[in-house]
């Protein structure tokens, strides 16, 4: 056995960090059985002002070892991180606890994880499963987890004030045979997410299923609650094929009232460096099959930047549908009672979900401009 106190030191930035730390370990090796051998760390600690590290682990038949570890860590803020790294956003980890048992077989390079366990305010989080670490990856494993959001957002007092974020979320995951299943649940969810307002009383839920392959699945999903005070409801389901993913998305509004998009400043030009040529970045090709939607989405009462209408109704039945949308062939059809587009082109460049249900105005909006239709009908 043994027992060791030291001080470790680290530097950085210029900085020498001083750490107290303490060790104590016993081996017993049983005559060099190593069947019967184990080597067990009571305890490893380390402080650094108020933030704390302890470790205990104890490892067992060195033949096909079965491993215990147990982590824990206790006030670990931003203001200590600080000191180790730069443009740390401020939060605070008052604990976190980790637990893992698990049996390795040296021969065949895999882990039978039997328990691994993580916990800390608003997350309880559990693994058991089958990882082989040749391949640097699971092979049949478990997992679920449990998200009290408004516990979460604590650690981050940013989040609190911007976000408000409450509900519980619980999910579950497996693989058997390569096969794969998700689900994920949500229940009495709020929050407010800037330029659209609070969210409050929302309910969600979202099941997938993958072969072996990760060629062919399915994935489908709900979404309930009030936006800014008004019902709203949805549901989504996707098909994966090798070649094409199939998504069919539904989704009813009432009043969907939306705040205005903060102000942008103009940019200073003096800040602009006159004839400098930059060369055009290479963009990546998308990884993914191209997609064919189908949308049907009605909106009684709009609100928003750049547009006010009643009755709105979208239906879109598109294939090939890619991020830069220049395989993208179908149908899009727009209906709106009474309203006012108020700025067509920044309407249709806000995103990608207002570029494809307002593509169609837009192009009808530029051939006017462009054949002077206006001054003819003058």
């Amino acid at each position: 056995s043994v027992e060791i106190k030291s001080v470790l030191t680290y530097e950085t930035q210029g900085k020498t960090i001083s750490v107290p730390a303490g060790l104590q370990a016993q081996a017993y090796l049983e005559g060099f059985n190593l069947a019967r051998a184990y080597v067990e760390v009571g305890r490893f600690t380390a402080q650094y002002k108020d933030a704390s590290f302890t470790l205990r682990l104890r490892v067992e038949d060195f033949t096909r070892p079965l491993v215990h570890a147990a982590l824990q860590l206790e006030n670990v803020t931003s203001a200590v991180v600080a000191e180790w790294m730069d443009d740390v956003p401020e939060f605070t980890l008052p604990e976190l606890s980790a637990v893992a048992d698990a049996r390795i077989d040296l021969k065949a390079q895999k882990a039978d994880i039997q328990q691994l366990s993580l916990e800390l305010p608003g997350l309880e989080s559990q693994f058991a499963g089958e990882w082989d670490y040749a391949r640097q990856q699971p092979n049949d494993f478990e997992t679920s987890f449990t998200v009290d959001l408004a516990d979460i957002a604590k650690l981050v007092p940013l989040w609190v004030e911007e976000y408000r974020l409450k509900g519980e979320m619980t999910g579950s995951a497996s693989q058997k045979e390569g096969a794969l299943t998700a689900d994920v649940v949500l229940k009495n969810g709020a929050g407010r997410v800037p330029y659209t307002g609070e969210f409050t009383k929302v309910a969600a839920s979202f099941h997938a299923q993958e072969k072996a392959g990760l060629t062919e699945g399915s994935a489908s999903g709900s979404l309930s609650g009030r936006l800014n005070g008004d019902p709203f409801n949805g549901s989504l389901t996707l098909t994966q094929l090798p070649d094409e993913w199939k998504a069919d998305v539904k989704l009813r509004a009432g009043r969907v009232a939306l705040p205005p998009l903060a102000q942008t400043p103009p940019a200073d030009e003096t800040l602009f460096v006159a004839d400098t040529k930059l060369p055009v970045a290479e963009k990546a090709a998308w990884p993914l099959p191209p997609v064919s939607v189908k949308a049907d989405i009605v909106i009684d009462s709009l609100d928003a930047p750049y547009i006010y209408g009643t009755d709105l109704n979208f239906q879109a039945n598109l294939t090939g549908v890619t991020p830069d949308l220049k395989t993208t062939h179908g149908e899009l059809r727009l209906d709106m009672g009474s309203g006012e587009i108020k700025d067509l082109y920044r309407l249709t460049n806000a995103n990608a979900v207002t570029k494809i249900l307002f593509l169609s105005v837009n192009v009808v909006g530029k051939v006017f401009n462009t054949m002077n239709v206006f001054a003819v009908l003058d």
